[in-house]
């Protein structure tokens, strides 16, 4: 494990999903380049809208490149250790009065709701790294303390 400071954890599944996300960046770059190209052909660059999207789209492939390079070279693929505790990498279940809701626990880089993929960093993922099956939970969220139970850890 690497003990710098700069590190950023990621599940392997997430970790793969900026991997492939870089790579196809750096493939489609030779188009956005090729286009960038054949707009400044066009003639008048102060006129020319075709030229001014297409310098806005390799700006943006590019800035998302140099983005996830920076956070792929500071990845640490983390692996769930022990299935019964809720760590990152863990799908929890939990449920309170309303129902049920499942959850895996994840960096921030991946963390995404409608994914039901939560970051250990956010308030519910604090709560629950460290609970085990039948452990009650806590945490405060901006609508004020909730509590449920957890159900499963996996």
């Amino acid at each position: 494990m690497n003990s710098n400071k700069r590190t950023i954890r990621f599940t392997q599944a997430g970790y793969d999903d900026m991997r492939n996300e870089f790579n196809t960046l750096n493939a489609s770059r030779a188009e956005a380049v090729q286009l960038l190209q054949k707009a400044r052909e066009m003639g008048d660059l102060s006129e020319n809208g075709a030229y001014k999207v297409a310098r806005a789209k390799l700006s943006s492939v590019d800035r998302r490149i140099r983005q996830l390079n920076r956070i792929l070279h500071w990845a640490e693929v983390i692996q769930v250790e022990n299935k019964e505790v809720a760590a990152m990498g863990s799908t929890v279940v939990i449920e309170d009065s309303i129902g049920t809701k499942q959850y895996l626990l994840v960096g921030g880089f991946e963390s995404n709701l409608d994914k039901g993929r939560i970051s250990i960093n956010s308030p519910l993922g604090k709560a629950l790294v460290g609970k085990r099956k039948d452990d009650a939970v806590q945490f405060h969220a901006p609508s004020g303390l909730k509590i449920y139970k957890v159900v499963k850890v996996e």
